[in-house]
């Protein structure tokens, strides 16, 4: 779907072929150029670009998926031949970085963002000899022009999954640390937790998105990679974090469970639970400026969470022992494209066809099958959260639950509009 500008209601893009039954676009430019992924007639997943609502475009003859697009019209895109950047007419393969020990190597690369300078980030997974056996861990790495540059573990033997980059030398995601998602800030290649949840419940934190005046956005989660059993919008700057939640009025029954983007203005995009279901937001700085870079602590020491004890929600894989890690629709691509399932995936572009099967594309920004959570350093608490001014965010509407928030003056005010 592409939502235009001061329009509630969305329209549908276009299937990229005739038999098509699931696309999904991850990202779009000022020149409302969108990128994402669709099956083919062949039911084979393919990188496709939807120009300003027209007809999706292959990007690559290869299977795989667009990730994200900068306004100067560069892409990158992950495909079963590896990672590539550059015009859609013009890509050039993401060279590998080297193995820092010896005995190690570099079995796999993904790019997970494109900042606007074109500087990229993804991961490197490494094969690291251990004696008689080798594990894999999986690196951030970030490409400046056409240089791969591996980045600090945030632990020995730790997983790193970055997810946004502002530039070369700012970079977040998140790490598991003894099975605690922590959220991350890597600058100039060092890792640094950034600063703790405000909510006690939410012990798992992820960031996923910065941008270049320091402000990050993510969610804290009951447990960890999925919002869907609790979870709360993040923002963190150089107070250190808040929920978002906590500065803005909402309508009752809706709460903003994850941020997924932040803009140069500012502007935070995410989704919130409502009494009719989730639904998108999209939150507006009224005041202030922004406070600087995103705020580190201490490296985390929350004790795990336990698993749930029901059935894990829609958008969960693991079953209900297990902690749910799958990722949201929304999230950035993360693993090689697969074959289309059997049956109709679990996004169907049509009201009247409920899918069930789950097999659908790797959605992006979920854990890689091939990645290690070894345990690492000890947990901890980090810094007491900041917060902002009540006047310093207003959500500009929740899709569906009839509901605006507006700021007047310091006071938000709640205006519904009344159906029919």
């Amino acid at each position: 779907m592409l939502w235009r500008a001061g329009e509630a209601t969305g329209e549908a893009l276009g299937q990229y072929q005739g038999t098509s039954q699931f696309s999904r676009p991850f990202d779009i430019s000022d020149a409302r150029t969108a990128v994402g992924e669709a099956f083919d007639d062949a039911g084979s997943s393919v990188p496709v670009l939807w120009a300003d609502g027209a007809a999706p475009v292959r990007a690559h003859d290869s299977s795989g998926f667009a990730v994200d697009i900068a306004n100067s019209g560069t892409i990158v895109v992950q495909t079963a031949e590896g990672a590539f950047r550059g015009r859609p007419d013009a890509l050039e393969p993401l060279p590998a970085p080297a193995a820092e020990e010896p005995g190690s190597e570099v079995t796999r690369v993904r790019v997970t963002a494109l900042a606007e300078d074109g500087s990229a980030v993804g991961t490197a997974t490494i094969e690291e000899a251990h004696g008689d056996h080798s594990h894999g861990v999986r690196r951030a790495v970030v490409w400046d022009g056409d240089t791969p540059t591996l980045l600090e573990e945030p632990a020995e033997h730790v997983s790193a999954d970055p997810a946004g980059i502002a530039g070369a030398d700012v970079v977040v995601g998140s790490a598991r640390i003894d099975r605690v998602e922590t959220a991350y800030v890597w600058r100039e290649g060092r890792a640094e937790a950034l600063a703790t949840t405000p909510v006690a419940e939410y012990p798992h934190t992820k960031a996923a998105a910065v941008n270049t005046q320091g402000q990050a956005v993510g969610y804290a989660s009951r447990y960890a990679g999925n919002t869907s059993f609790g979870g709360s919008a993040l923002l963190w700057d150089g107070g250190g974090v808040t929920a978002l939640d906590s500065v803005v009025d909402l309508p009752e029954g809706v709460m903003l469970r994850e941020a997924r983007d932040i803009n140069e203005a500012g502007q935070i995009v995410g989704t919130a639970e409502t009494p009719d279901g989730a639904r998108g937001y999209v939150l507006t700085p009224t005041a202030g400026e922004p406070t600087g870079e995103p705020t580190p602590t201490e490296e985390p020491s929350a004790e795990p969470t336990p698993a749930p004890s029901e059935e894990p929600s829609e958008g969960s894989s693991d079953g209900p022992t297990g902690e749910p890690t799958a990722p949201e629709p929304t999230d950035r691509p993360s693993g090689d494209p697969t074959e289309a399932p059997d049956s109709t995936p679990s996004v169907s572009p049509s009201p009247d066809a409920q899918p069930t099967h789950t097999d659908s594309p790797t959605a992006p920004g979920g854990r890689e099958d091939d990645s290690t959570d070894d345990s690492a350093s000890g947990p901890g608490r980090g810094d007491s959260p900041g917060s902002l001014p009540r006047t310093g965010t207003q959500v500009l509407g929740l899709l569906g639950i009839g509901a605006v928030l507006v700021s007047v003056g310091a006071v938000a005010v709640l205006r519904v509009r009344r159906r029919g």
